[in-house]
């Protein structure tokens, strides 16, 4: 991981929960030879994946990020100050896995899509953390 990354992480109490976590699962060696800039949810998901995220600027109908236990998961980092947006052409996945970073430690939750709440915010639809962090079954050792 530079450290230009590492300095932009260490700005405020949510961000320095996010940088533990991705120094935790390794993820300089995911980014190793890579410069791209990556938002903070794309760092959670590669955290996950052990993968560079995939950017091909398609807009299309997700097969979903990873297979956690044998089942397509569609991965989002949320904190109280930011959500995420929903899919733009959808997600043929049953279930979402979402980081909540509370400032304090990020909780990692698997939620069934048809559970997931949405609102219209500006122009799209945004997954957030006051709607979904009392969703879903709380995931451990992620």
């Amino acid at each position: 991981m530079n450290k230009t990354l590492k300095a932009k992480l260490q700005q405020n109490k949510r961000d320095i929960v996010l940088l533990e976590f991705l120094l935790s699962h390794h993820i300089d060696k995911t980014l190793a030879n890579n410069d791209n800039l990556y938002n903070r949810g794309d760092l959670f998901e590669m955290a996950l994946t052990r993968e560079l995220v995939k950017r091909d600027g398609l807009h299309a109908i997700s097969q979903g990020d990873w297979t956690y236990n044998g089942v397509s998961v569609e991965i989002k980092y949320l904190t109280k100050q930011t959500g995420a947006s929903d899919q733009e052409q959808g997600t043929t996945c049953n279930y979402y896995l979402i980081g909540f970073n509370d400032g304090d430690k990020i909780t990692i939750k698997l939620i069934n899509k048809k559970d997931l709440k949405t609102r219209y915010e500006k122009t799209r639809r945004k997954i957030t953390y006051q709607d979904n962090i009392n969703l879903g079954v709380e995931i451990k050792g992620l």
